[in-house]
């Protein structure tokens, strides 16, 4: 069982907390900003009916509303062995469909505990920060799937299908945050 699924409240925990620092983030660059996720027992869901039946997509975590808007789902992890990050199939696809839906930009942000080497540090620091827009890695020809184990609606599951992308497909947070401040800014 791989590291992240042997205690869903321990880790529930730690991905709140890194949520918390990503807002304190965006607060600090004056973004105004939605915490989708923190502090609710089930994940905030947009209902689309659209194929006849309600079907439900969990939100991105974080939405900063600030022009052009970002919706960002978050994750704390370090890149596997071959370097890459992985993100579930399902979870991709609920982010894909956001996309698709707002006509928004939806990104796939991660702090990489791998840049202090511990999963429990709490320093947050602009650089451990990674992000790729949902339509990159969805165009990305170096994408993998696999199986693992993964929490599903609170419950570890096996042989869950995972995308995986190069560590490098990601780019610095601040690169994203220097261009839209400097955006607004003109």
């Amino acid at each position: 069982m791989s590291e992240q699924c042997k205690n869903l409240q321990s880790d529930r925990a730690i991905g709140a907390y890194w949520e918390k620092m990503f807002a304190s983030l965006a607060s600090e660059r004056g973004f105004s900003f939605t915490p989708h996720q923190i502090g609710r027992e089930n994940s905030a869901v947009a209902e689309s009916s659209k194929s006849g039946s309600p079907h439900f997509y969990t939100l991105p975590d974080i939405t900063i509303w600030t022009s052009p808007g970002q919706h960002h789902e978050i994750k704390h992890k370090y890149p596997t062995r071959s370097d890459e990050f992985g993100l579930e199939v399902y979870r991709f696809e609920a982010l894909r469909w956001f996309r698709n839906e707002t006509r928004q930009s939806v990104y796939y942000t991660i702090h990489d505990y791998g840049c202090s080497e511990r999963k429990h540090d709490r320093i947050c620091r602009i650089e451990d920060w990674k992000t790729a827009s949902i339509g990159m890695l969805l165009k990305d020809n170096k994408r993998r799937i696999s199986k693992c184990t993964s929490y599903i609606a609170g419950k570890t599951v096996d042989n869950v299908d995972i995308f995986y992308w190069p560590v490098d497909t990601f780019k610095p947070l601040s690169m994203l945050w220097d261009y839209v401040l400097k955006k607004m800014a003109a």
